[in-house]
């Protein structure tokens, strides 16, 4: 018998939740200055309380962990024609989570690195499971993806001539349950 261990996963969390039309009223109640971070062309804000659904999330999250988790104050990604977010982690957080509102198609993939560097030797490549040098997840509105926060990422450019909005914040691992 045959038996695939899968050894030293990452794993990313993506689920949905209900439309959060709380957001629409909150993007157009701010008038903060776009900060750059990762962003190149588009709209970062400074992180600021952004409301969520976290009760939610918290229950998801539970299913996975088995400590409680610190919601971190989030920024809002407004990515018009051609925006892109340029590949970075987040150091000093554990979790990193994204809120995607408006995806409009053909707006660009999340795209995470493989943070096992050894996986772009040629076998490695070709084995038939999620090993290779990237994953890129075609978000869809009203998804959330969490994923840990050593894990390099970055947004490729939107094609699309709509906006795409997102929602991203870092979670803190505390004490256990």
């Amino acid at each position: 018998m045959n038996t695939l261990l899968p050894a030293f996963p990452s794993d990313i969390i993506a689920f949905d939740v209900p439309p959060q039309p709380q957001i629409d009223q909150h993007l157009h109640a701010n008038d903060l200055p776009s900060v750059t971070v990762s962003n190149h062309y588009g709209y970062q804000s400074p992180k600021h309380s952004i409301p969520l659904p976290f009760d939610l999330i918290n229950e998801v999250l539970n299913d996975y962990l088995d400590c409680s988790v610190e919601h971190e104050d989030g920024w809002i990604n407004i990515n018009p024609h051609n925006a892109f977010n340029e590949r970075h982690t987040h150091p000093g957080s554990d979790l990193s989570a994204i809120y995607y509102h408006v995806v409009p198609d053909n707006s660009g993939h999340l795209v995470l690195t493989n943070p096992h560097h050894h996986t772009h030797f040629n076998v490695l490549s070709h084995t038939k499971n999620q090993n290779g040098p990237a994953l890129y997840i075609t978000p869809k509105a009203n998804q959330i993806i969490i994923f840990p926060s050593y894990i390099e990422h970055k947004v490729e450019p939107n094609k699309s001539t709509e906006d795409r909005i997102s929602i991203a914040w870092n979670i803190k691992l505390t004490n256990s349950n």
